[in-house]
């Protein structure tokens, strides 16, 4: 294969993960989506520098990428990484484009930024959301670990990153552009109109994946259910966390609500369109909400399954006619769209619509064009 210019480093695409196609976060969809869409354009090397065991070396995945393992924990892996970021062809040099920015790795590509490597990095969250939880004094030094490593990414050449709320309200000068998050279009889901007529009288299903926290709206779920125990759908919820016992508790006695555990991405899909409705929920001041985007909401507006969610700021106008409101991310929220919902006999929205504004702005091949053009500014 030919010397590849463009670099991706990954800690969340693993030789497991790629192989057993377990993209089970938003940061491996996005990750994967985007390293595929960016191999139809150029070569590309890929580095997993993450935590699974692997062994060292170099297998090919797929026509333009090159996939590499390296542990740069250890002084041979950091070594081999640093020769693997200044390799060049005569005077073309290394573009690197990360997702991670902890002070080791932050350290070595400040380095090789010094030697006129160009680096970037995507940021999509924030390491505040894995903190919560912690003791005091580990959540301190994890802060204190983590703001080091984003303190050397803002000397990086540019930032990708999907929500511009951060980088106003800390000042950052590094110069960025703004994306957003990828979806796989199947015009054949979106032929039909919503469909929310109950067959023969059945409860209507209500699908929920995710982190099963407060943050994501399953405190507010579970609270609704608790109030009205008429409440007419019954709900599923896949994904684990800090929730997860609680759900299975009251699933004992309310047969509404159901785990259904965590399934691989392909079996999701398939619970996904046999549910009446998806759900996604996020809380407004969400630690993560001024870093991320909604890429789940974009996951299942791609189903053509219809959705129900509730806004947030960073989607601006652009979705808003794509899915059914909840008011706010509370119980009361949560019970009167719900109760209005029930009463429809149409869902208010109109597939064409969703499909066009998915293709517009969700296209990874779009996505891809533009990160690239960015990277390639001023080289």
């Amino acid at each position: 294969m030919s010397y590849s210019r463009f670099l991706f480093l990954t800690r969340s695409l693993s030789p497991v993960t790629i192989s057993e196609n377990n993209i089970n976060t938003s940061s491996k969809k996005f990750e994967l989506g985007f390293i595929n869409s960016l191999s139809e354009r150029c070569n590309l090397e890929v580095i997993y520098i993450g935590k699974e065991v692997a062994k060292e070396g170099v297998d090919t995945v797929g026509n333009n990428i090159t996939y590499k393992c390296i542990n740069h924990h250890s002084i041979k892996g950091f070594i081999a990484l640093l020769r693997c970021l200044a390799k060049r062809n005569g005077s073309t040099k290394r573009t690197v484009i990360t997702s991670a920015y902890y002070p080791l790795l932050s350290f070595v590509l400040l380095i090789m930024k010094s030697l006129d490597v160009r680096v970037f990095s995507f940021i999509y969250d924030t390491h505040r959301s894995g903190t919560k939880g912690m003791g005091s004094i580990k959540r301190y030094l994890a802060e204190l670990y983590f703001s080091l490593g984003f303190l050397m990414a803002k000397r990086f050449t540019g930032l990708v990153v999907l929500n511009e709320a951060f980088i106003e309200k800390l000042k950052i000068k590094t110069p960025y552009m703004k994306t957003t998050v990828g979806a796989i279009i199947d015009k054949n889901k979106f032929i039909s109109e919503y469909d929310i007529s109950s067959s023969m009288g059945a409860i209507k299903t209500i699908c929920f994946a995710g982190t099963l926290n407060e943050e994501n709206g399953v405190e507010a779920l579970l609270q609704a259910y608790k109030e009205d125990e008429g409440l007419g759908y019954e709900i599923n919820f896949y994904g684990y966390g800090e929730l997860q016992e609680k759900i299975l508790a009251i699933s004992k006695y309310d047969e509404r609500i159901k785990y259904c555990g965590v399934l691989a991405q392909d079996e999701l899909q398939k619970k996904f369109l046999e549910a009446d409705f998806l759900i996604n929920l996020r809380t407004v001041d969400a630690v993560s909400s001024d870093y991320a985007f909604p890429s789940k909401l974009i996951d299942c507006l791609a189903t053509g399954v219809p959705v129900i969610s509730n806004e947030i700021a960073v989607m601006g106008k652009l979705y808003k006619n794509c899915f059914y409101p909840i008011k706010s991310v509370s119980k009361e929220g949560v019970l009167d769209s719900l109760r209005e919902l029930d009463k429809l006999e149409v869902f208010p929205l109109i597939k064409g619509e969703v499909e066009e504004v998915l293709r517009k702005n969700n296209n990874w091949n779009d996505i891809a064009s533009e990160v690239l053009s960015f990277v390639e500014e001023g080289k």
